[in-house]
């Protein structure tokens, strides 16, 4: 499946990597501003040349349910999509919705906290945590809960591996050729 970040800027639904700035709009990526007037791609380039039954993986960068249905509304009903974000009350566009599944993202201890103790999941709702934070004891509180768990982080196939094994259902790569 291909992971894309999603973003809604001025009403518009667009792929990037980078962050907004605020309050000045600009848009930044770890040490340096992009040149004014910097954009992402809009959806539709990518959506256009993807085939509708390629499996896609939303990461919402968004804050607001508003802004999730605007994506939602330029995917394709028949395109299978695994939505996934750290803001999870803008999943609500996404649930009950068929060939969807929904990640709830876990990027800080507080939210994983959140999710072992105090959330219950849908079915084809799971969850998705740094590698780094899923130890043994915490993989299997979370396969307790849905056995839809995704990771992102891991860096060599030996870590890709032992997350595969330990029953982890799907790997966010920067590099798929590590394993």
């Amino acid at each position: 499946m291909i992971e894309l970040d999603v973003h809604v800027l001025r009403g518009q639904v667009e792929l990037r990597h980078e962050k907004v700035l605020r309050p000045t709009r600009r848009l930044w990526e770890r040490w340096y501003l992009l040149p004014r007037g910097s954009a992402g791609v809009p959806i539709h380039t990518v959506l256009d040349s993807v085939p509708s039954d390629m499996p896609l993986m939303i990461d919402l960068k968004c804050f607001t349910r508003r802004s999730a249905a605007r994506v939602r509304a330029e995917l394709s009903p028949q395109t299978p999509i695994v939505a996934s974000t750290r803001n999870w009350w803008v999943l609500t566009p996404f649930r009950n919705h068929p060939n969807t599944r929904v990640l709830h993202s876990c990027g800080s201890r507080w939210q994983l906290w959140w999710a072992l103790h105090l959330t219950t999941f849908e079915p084809n709702h799971g969850i998705c945590v740094h590698e780094k934070r899923l130890t043994s004891a915490v993989l299997r509180e979370l396969q307790r809960k849905t056995p839809l768990i995704f990771s992102w982080g891991a860096a060599t196939a030996q870590r890709c591996n032992e997350l595969r094994d330990a029953g982890v259902a799907g790997l966010i790569l920067d590099d798929y050729t590590i394993i």
